[in-house]
């Protein structure tokens, strides 16, 4: 049985990866881009000669356009040969490196893998999906900590969190809230655990004694002891990034066209019906205001660089200044 996790970037999948990898029986892989690219699962036979290349693109505002393969694939060319869809191949070559750890379970994290929850459980109607979420103000503001613009930030966290509610609608998705797994660590697990149907280790919620894997922008190592220091972090940002970021909360809106590449569906038929605000509640987070008065910010600042981004997204976003 496999294990999907995919989620908006910042919301906890590393940390939850690396508890899941600690288990006697899940090998956890991260980051490998393999069941995240459109191309390979509307024509494999077309596209499967592309898994070494960078000609393989990433949908919503992902731009990696590789696969990252963990380890060297044996036999290649056979394996290729005879996967007869991108799930069957990651199936195999997962678990082929999942016994060379001596594990019976694969697991694979890639945040952007949330767009095609749907399509993997067409090809393994067995897998079990994760789908980490986190207060989108605090999911933001750590892109924006990790050097993004507040643009991308947004836009990433809106698209993968919004992608993640409508595959919920869809299939049976467990969703991890980052605060709850920090929280109360030993409680979430267990509810993991049950969810992928293993028992829960006590060995999970251990640190590694030489914990060395951190990004820019994060307070905490992946590998090290779960922290609660990272959560408020939009209180971090300056008032001025605060008032762009619930401007652009506000005013961006998934696009029906976007969805509707992906196969998603959706049952919002107005495009301005979807955006940050309606996903805080559909989640129990609250909204927030800037109380600054003193900022200078100023919302039309904002209107000619919005429309430039989105000229190189014409299908993922929109913005109110198209319907002046």
């Amino acid at each position: 049985m496999s294990i999907i996790i995919g989620g908006p970037p910042s919301t906890g999948s590393s940390l939850l990866s690396r508890i899941l990898d600690r288990h006697t029986q899940i090998a956890c892989f991260q980051e490998t881009h393999l069941l995240g690219k459109k191309q390979l699962f509307t024509n494999w036979e077309t596209h499967k000669s592309r898994l070494q290349t960078t000609r393989l693109f990433s949908p919503g505002w992902h731009m990696y356009n590789s696969i990252d393969f963990p380890s060297n694939i044996e036999n290649y060319g056979s394996l290729l040969e005879s996967s007869s869809t991108v799930c069957d191949f990651a199936s195999t070559y997962f678990s082929s490196l999942a016994a060379d750890k001596g594990k019976s379970r694969w697991a694979e994290k890639t945040p952007l893998n949330i767009y095609f929850f749907h399509s993997i459980h067409k090809d393994l109607p067995d897998a079990r999906f994760l789908f980490t979420i986190r207060n989108p103000y605090d999911t933001i503001a750590s892109l924006i900590l990790r050097g993004k613009s507040v643009l991308d930030a947004v836009a990433l966290t809106l698209l993968n969190l919004g992608v993640g509610f409508l595959q919920k609608q869809e299939i049976h998705v467990l969703v991890v809230k980052y605060e709850e797994l920090v929280r109360e660590s030993e409680q979430t697990v267990k509810a993991i655990c049950q969810y992928i149907n293993v028992d829960f280790e006590a060995n999970q919620l251990k640190a590694n004694d030489q914990a060395k894997t951190k990004m820019r922008g994060w307070k905490h190592f992946e590998d090290g002891q779960i922290e609660t220091t990272s959560l408020d972090r939009f209180k971090e940002l300056t008032a001025n990034i605060q008032m762009q970021v619930l401007h652009l909360t506000h005013h961006l809106y998934i696009h029906t066209k976007h969805l509707n590449a992906f196969q998603i569906s959706n049952p919002h038929s107005n495009p301005r019906s979807f955006n940050l605000q309606g996903l805080l509640k559909e989640f129990d987070y609250p909204q927030l205001t800037c109380e600054d008065s003193n900022s200078k910010y100023n919302p039309s600042l904002l209107k000619n660089r919005v429309k430039r981004f989105l000229k190189l997204h014409p299908s993922a976003l929109i913005y109110p200044v198209y319907y002046e």
